[in-house]
């Protein structure tokens, strides 16, 4: 039987000057066929990638671009952590924040924390072992342990997406509470009086809860009773705002207009609707969150709550920087919304 040797650990203070050049030596091929695979391990062999991977271990490369930043004491990296990588929403705030640090060297990272106080907790503390030099968290709901860290960090820290009265540090968004007023001012504006209200996974959605509240709040104000609260859970949104809608028609439910918790919901409860048979808003008026691009391009034109996603994310970013540079930033700046009302009111 063959005695496997144990691989060499890199040698320490040396990784600075090694070169891929050396690299490439000691793997036995072009100084390309290296770069190929460490840039682009699909485009080479199995075989050729691990001897590649060897010789960076056993030299203790690093690319010089994070061997600058080593040497600088500079890690160049700002993290958000979202509740999903998947969602417009956070997407759209991610291009705004690249759109301003990208064009200075900064490398945005992006981690998902599944709507999980927990989970966020947990890929905070893996970041942070990054060195970032700027965090942006989405909303203002954290653990005390998280909270703890950030601090302890003393790194520039962005809430967004959302106004809070306890927040770590900067705060960018608007009032999630405000927005559903708003949007049930809209409603009963255009004399909708039996109103509902669609969600999906609310319970670890806290905006999405505050802008229950506040819809529910103007509705009983007004002397009237909200006629359907439905929630649904799943991954699928579309999917479950097209079953909520089902639902709410299936159970009889005498309501004339239904605001969900975003736009992706109301677009799955317009498309049920017309296959229903319902004629939209003459029967049943549809109201959604966050006025995603598909909102505009849906027949019948779906009504939204606008919220500027691209600004905040330029926002956070500048917000960061100028920290980083030592000057002082607003700790609290109110985006705010915008009505967007078309055919679905």
């Amino acid at each position: 039987m063959t005695e496997k040797k144990p691989s060499k650990q890199p040698r320490i203070g040396t990784r600075s000057t090694v070169t891929l050049q050396q690299v490439a030596e000691r793997a036995g091929v072009g100084v390309m066929t290296a770069s190929r695979a460490i840039n682009s391990p699909d485009l080479v062999s199995e075989k050729l990638r691990l001897r590649v991977q060897a010789a960076i271990r056993d030299l203790g490369y690093l690319p010089n671009e994070y061997a600058g930043r080593l040497a600088s004491n500079r890690s160049k990296i700002v993290v958000f952590i979202l509740p999903s990588v998947s969602s417009g929403v956070f997407r759209f705030i991610v291009q705004g924040a690249e759109e301003v640090l990208s064009p200075l060297g900064y490398q945005v990272m992006v981690t998902a924390a599944s709507h999980s106080l927990e989970e966020e907790e947990a890929a905070c503390w893996k970041i942070l072992g990054w060195k970032p030099e700027g965090v942006v968290l989405s909303g203002t709901d954290h653990t005390d342990a998280m909270r703890a860290m950030l601090l302890a960090a003393e790194i520039p820290v962005v809430e967004a997406l959302e106004l809070g009265d306890q927040t770590i540090d900067i705060n960018i968004g608007l009032s999630h509470q405000d927005a559903g007023r708003a949007a049930a001012h809209h409603l009963l504006e255009r004399g909708y009086k039996r109103l509902g209200f669609l969600s999906s996974n609310i319970d670890n959605d806290y905006r999405a809860q505050r802008r229950r509240h506040g819809f529910v709040s103007v509705i009983k104000e007004a002397g009237l009773s909200v006629v359907c609260d439905i929630n649904q859970s799943g991954k699928v949104v579309f999917e479950s705002g097209a079953l909520a809608a089902k639902q709410v028609m299936a159970s009889g439910f005498d309501v004339d207009a239904i605001f969900c918790s975003s736009d992706e919901l109301a677009v799955g409860a317009v498309s049920a609707a017309l296959r229903a048979g319902r004629k939209i808003p003459q029967d049943l008026a549809i109201m959604g969150f966050n006025d995603l691009d598909i909102s505009a391009h849906m027949v019948p034109a779906i009504s939204s709550i606008r919220t500027p996603r691209v600004e905040i994310g330029r926002l956070a970013a500048e917000a960061i920087l100028t920290r980083i540079a030592g000057d002082p930033y607003p700790a609290r700046i109110d985006v705010g919304f915008e009505i967007v009302a078309r055919e679905t009111t």
